[in-house]
């Protein structure tokens, strides 16, 4: 069960890192506080501004 939330805490940690690396530019930040070593048990996206294509 350990090895089981390791690699969720680890998929949890790269969603997180694509969202911030590709979407912060599209209006959207993360939601969910982010603090080193907490267990995130749902992660909340949001949707800052809308985003206008040029």
């Amino acid at each position: 069960m350990e090895q089981v939330q390791k690699k969720s805490v680890r998929l949890t940690q790269y969603l997180m890192d694509l969202i911030q690396l590709e979407l912060t530019g599209y209006g959207f930040e993360i939601g969910s506080p982010r603090q080193k070593g907490a267990v995130i048990s749902s992660l909340n996206i949001k949707k800052l501004r809308e985003y206008v294509k040029h």
